[in-house]
Formats: C-alpha cells, structure tokens, sequence
C-alpha cells in the first residue's frame, strides 16, 4: 500500500505544485497565486543552482514563514559545507544534487554529514536534506536512483519532520523527466520511497500537461520552473502563465491509480 492521498472520481487529491523561483520578485508573484510549495534556486546555475546569501535573505523576507519553502544547495561534489548552513537557518528544506558522486565512495558518508550538519537545532532552526535522484543518472554519473532512496531512509534529521527524495534531470537539454523514466519506473520509485518512509517530488522540465498527469499519483509534490516563465527555464517566471497552470490543475477533475504519463 503506497501511502499519501487516495484518490477518488468525486473528489481528487493531486499532489501539490512546486514553483522554483530565482529572486524576491518571483517569489511575490508565486505567494499572491496561493502557490502550495515556493522553491528557491538560481537557473544558471544548473538544475539546482544554490541561490547567494543576498537573494535568500530578500526571498524570506517576502516568503516569512510559509510552510512549504525550500532552496536548493548545488551539487554535493562541489557543496562549500558552510554555505548550506548559512541556508539552513533561512530554510527548513534544502535539495541537494549528487552529480559526479557515483564515482565516489565516500558519497553516502559526505550526503549524511551534510544532513547532521544542517539539522543541528540552531535557536528555532532546523533544516532537513532532501537528496536529489537524478533520472538521467547515467548521463552525469551519478549514483543509482535506488541507491539514494535506500539512504534517504536513513538520513539524520529530526523524527518530527516527513523525509523528502527529488526526482530531476540534470540535463537541461529539452526532454523532460518522462523521456528517462516511464510510468512503471516512476511508480517503482514510488513504492520504494514509501518503504523508506520518504515522499517523492516530482520535477524535470515537465509541460502542463504533464504535471496534471504526474499530479494525480501519490506523490507530494510536482515542480516546475520552464513551464511558468516566459520564454525558457531562465527567464522570468511569467503571472499568466503560472495563473494559467494553477487553473488547469484546479480544474483537473478525472483522476486515475495509473495515469497513461
């Protein structure tokens, strides 16, 4: 049994709607929309580009405390320890990327450390590590997707807080998460998530409909950046079209156990 929503024809459940957004600007328009899950990241600098010190500090002051906030810290293969820290007092999730650490062996050791690291209660602070699956894994050398589910399990962190596994790409080259991985690959990661206790994000330069689709199986959330901004993934996030998508979402009204993605 795949824990999370259950869904039903009357009354569907989709899974929630995780916008990143780059700077205080984006991060105005994502709050006024009602946007479930706010996620900070720079573009340019890859798929989880660490965001400066300045742009978050500007991001909570417009964010606060939402309950769904994140940042995403880089990859752990170049991760200056100290920063993330600096981050974990701002927010209470952060991503990591493991690129290049398929080559390692000391990667489980490094990703752990860094969980410890963060989690340390700093006044009212605690952040938790959501270790990212790459779903083209092979094509930037990092570790097996179940390789990380299996660790994420284990991860240290405070009982308290629900554990979190990201599925990206890495590449951001045109194909999206579901030309790596089909339905019944997708819906294994699922069941192993669940067997470690973790909820399951779904991103990748994902199109509309697309995070409809993936919204409908029980995972906790769906992320986007390209599909809400103006022209590509590093340009503005675009009102009308975020507007547009959160609509569609609402308006989604025929779910299924296994949607055709």
């Amino acid at each position: 049994m795949i824990k999370g929503k259950i869904l039903d024809c009357e009354n569907p459940a989709l899974a929630k709607l995780l916008v990143s957004v780059r700077d205080a600007d984006e991060a105005k328009i994502a709050l006024r929309l009602g946007v479930d899950w706010i996620d900070l990241k720079e573009p340019d600098g890859g798929a989880l580009g660490a965001p400066d010190l300045e742009t978050a500090h500007a991001v909570i002051r417009v964010l606060g405390d939402h309950a769904s906030r994140s940042a995403a810290l880089g990859e752990l293969v170049e991760l200056d320890f100290k920063s993330a820290t600096k981050l974990a007092e701002l927010f209470p999730i952060l991503k990591v990327g493991l690129s290049e650490m398929g080559k390692s062996e000391v990667w489980q050791e490094k990703l752990t450390q860094l969980a410890r690291d963060i989690s340390i209660p700093k006044q009212s602070n605690s952040a938790r590590l959501v270790p990212v699956i790459y779903a083209d894994w092979q094509n930037c050398s990092a570790p097996e997707p179940e390789e990380v589910i299996q660790l994420a399990g284990n991860l240290p962190q405070h009982s308290k807080h629900e554990r979190f596994i990201l599925v990206d790409t890495f590449q951001k080259n045109g194909q999206s998460l579901l030309d790596h991985a089909d339905q019944s690959l997708i819906q294994r990661w699922i069941e192993r998530a669940d067997d470690a206790d973790c909820h399951l994000l779904l991103a990748g330069s994902l199109k509309e409909k697309q995070v409809i689709k993936l919204s409908r199986l029980p995972v906790e959330a769906v992320g986007v950046r390209g599909a809400v901004c103006g022209a590509n993934r590093r340009s503005a996030v675009c009102e009308q079209k975020l507007s547009r998508l959160l609509a569609a979402m609402s308006a989604a009204t025929t779910p299924s156990l296994a949607p055709e993605v």
